[in-house]
């Protein structure tokens, strides 16, 4: 077997990953955004969206590096050249179009650049986070083996809350979120920590689920999402008064989404954060 014909078989092993990558893609961005229209929590069209454009910018960065390697084995001619950096040109500007519509930014901007592959896994990695936050948030309505999965999944990291918070891309969510941990931080007195990827957490409560396990978590957290901001811990339910004053949000499973600070009133958040605060440290700690 020559040698251009194993470059041609490559090229082809990687077109057809390409092609798997994006199809396999489609497929969680759409099991991620069925399981939020289900929860009736709201934005699973703009995830379906984020999802499938990380899937989309996957599979591009492969089928690039499928042209790449067919330019071992073509004719060393203008024509062949030329077709080959006009597919790649196109394929990459097409793939900084999805990555600009996911971020919000330019791509060579961005404080950690990540592949397709690495966006895909961590809305994925948020999704798993979310979920498990509200499962335990929403404690009446969820079952006690969900809370015990939920709070084995999302555990406290250790990592930097102020490095988290720099690699925010979008830079209005970016600038609430900082706002919204010191806010959090003065009502509460407690120290901001990541749990798991994507929520900072503030305080810790003891928890013995189900299965007698004793676990903590946190009393009251945030997660800047890209559809709002996620407020973990505020009861909906019992501060409804508050709410009505709060300004423009919505609720959902044990969670209050704000997708612009500035239009809600700052005086009646604090006072949400401050009553849940203390409802949430004083309240029974056996699930």
């Amino acid at each position: 077997m020559k040698l251009h014909q194993v470059f041609d078989g490559v090229a082809d092993a990687f077109e057809f990953a390409g092609v798997v990558a994006m199809v396999i893609g489609f497929l969680v961005a759409l099991s991620l955004s069925a399981r939020r229209y289900v929860s009736r929590e709201g934005g699973a069209f703009t995830l379906l969206r984020t999802s499938l454009g990380s899937a989309i910018l996957l599979g591009l960065e492969i089928l690039v590096a499928a042209d790449l390697i067919r330019t071992i084995t073509s004719e060393p001619s203008l024509e062949n050249v030329g077709v080959l950096a006009i597919i790649v040109i196109l394929r990459t500007i097409l793939s900084w179009s999805i990555e600009i519509e996911i971020e919000g930014t330019l791509p060579w901007r961005r404080a950690l650049t990540e592949s397709g592959a690495q966006v895909l896994a961590s809305t994925a990695a948020r999704e798993r986070d979310h979920h498990a936050a509200a499962d335990v948030a929403n404690s009446r309505k969820s079952s006690p083996a969900r809370r015990t999965r939920a709070m084995a999944k999302t555990r406290p990291t250790g990592e930097s809350v102020t490095d988290f918070i720099a690699s925010i891309a979008n830079a209005r969510r970016r600038a609430d979120t900082s706002t919204a941990v010191e806010m959090f931080r003065s009502v509460t007195g407690a120290r901001p920590e990541m749990w798991g990827p994507s929520i900072i957490g503030f305080g810790r409560n003891p928890y013995t689920t189900a299965d007698g396990a004793e676990h903590d978590w946190f009393t009251v957290g945030l997660s800047p999402r890209r559809q709002a901001l996620t407020l973990y811990g505020i009861s909906e339910a019992a501060h409804a008064d508050l709410l009505d004053r709060l300004g423009p949000h919505t609720t959902g499973k044990g969670c209050l989404y704000v997708k612009n600070l500035a239009d809600v009133d700052e005086e009646v958040l604090r006072r949400l954060v401050e009553i849940s605060w203390r409802e949430n440290d004083d309240a029974a700690t056996t699930t």
